[in-house]
């Protein structure tokens, strides 16, 4: 009798081994492939989703009739997640800034100094620099524009 039992447990035994093999392979797409082993696919994919800083060189322009003579000083910083259309920001960097300059020469400091002044402009931007962009590149994946400087003198 001993021997049956001895039998039975070897059998249960690889077959508990065997639905634990076939758990571990239906649960490697779940653990997103084969990564957790080191084995998966590169970090390229990754590094696509993560956002790309490209700073600027200050600007200065004139601001538009108030009266006496005002300046506006900022320096954009453009955000996008896209590595193509990072390489073209130092290739296009004088059709931006002439995109950047034309817009903020129209501007006053009354209406940069209001509430939401600030955003207001920011979001002028970024939705110019988007137009600009998407005619002379192709491309759509500008995400934002900061400033890192923003001075109304």
């Amino acid at each position: 009798m001993k021997q049956i039992h001895t039998i039975q447990g070897k059998i249960q035994g690889k077959a508990r081994s065997a639905v634990m093999a076939v758990m571990l392979v239906l649960s490697v797409p779940l653990l997103g492939g084969c990564d957790w082993l080191g084995m998966g696919a590169d970090d390229t994919a990754d590094a696509v989703m993560e956002p790309m800083y490209y700073e600027m060189a200050p600007i200065v322009v004139n601001l538009g009739a108030s009266g006496s003579t005002r300046y506006l000083k900022v320096t954009p910083v453009l955000v996008t997640g896209d590595p193509n259309l990072y390489e073209q920001f130092e290739k296009k960097t004088p059709l931006i800034r002439n995109a950047v300059i034309s817009m903020l020469r129209n501007e006053t400091a009354e209406t940069l100094l209001a509430d939401g002044g600030f955003e207001m402009i920011r979001r002028k931007t970024v939705e110019e620099l988007r137009e600009v962009l998407l005619r002379d590149t192709g491309l759509q994946a500008l995400g934002d524009v900061l400033f890192t400087e923003f001075v109304v003198q």
